[in-house]
């Protein structure tokens, strides 16, 4: 394994130096792949070859912080998490304040109340989202089913 290292170590440098220099970095009598195999580990230095590496952790780039970075809290406004086009309109127009396409969790936690009576609703799934809501009045809607377990509603 070794051997294929050095091999393909010295491939990659005879096609990177200049021709110039490659005969002076090879030794007289040429390269020999049975010599002893630590000096495939060490450094080959090539005089007049000077080779701009960065490092790796003062060069590194930050991930961009802008508004299209989405964070783990933020819950996309869609038919996966709200499947009801009239609920998801309803949510999108009330609480998507800033009106990128999802709620944020300080838009989340503003919500305290939902007011949805006679909209045609036919399900309020992604309402568990909604931790504060303390009111809610669907009333009138064709809803089959609700789970409001995991809400705090006082009335």
């Amino acid at each position: 394994m070794k051997r294929i290292s050095l091999f393909l170590a010295m491939a990659l440098l005879l096609a990177v130096v200049p021709m110039g220099a490659r005969a002076e970095a090879i030794a007289p009598d040429g390269l020999d792949l049975a010599q002893d195999l630590e000096a495939a580990d060490e450094a080959i230095e090539i005089p007049g070859l000077e080779l701009d590496v960065p490092d790796p952790v003062s060069e590194a780039i930050p991930a961009p912080q802008d508004e299209t970075t989405e964070k783990a809290s933020d819950v996309a406004i869609n038919r996966a998490n709200f499947p009801d086009k009239v609920f998801r309109a309803y949510v999108k127009e009330r609480f998507d304040t800033d009106g990128d396409g999802k709620l944020s969790q300080a838009e989340i936690n503003a919500v305290e109340s939902i007011y949805t009576r006679e909209m045609g609703i036919t399900s309020l799934k992604g309402i568990e989202c909604f931790v504060n809501l303390t009111s809610l009045d669907c009333e009138d809607n064709k809803l089959k089913t609700l789970d409001v377990s995991k809400l705090n509603l006082s009335s």
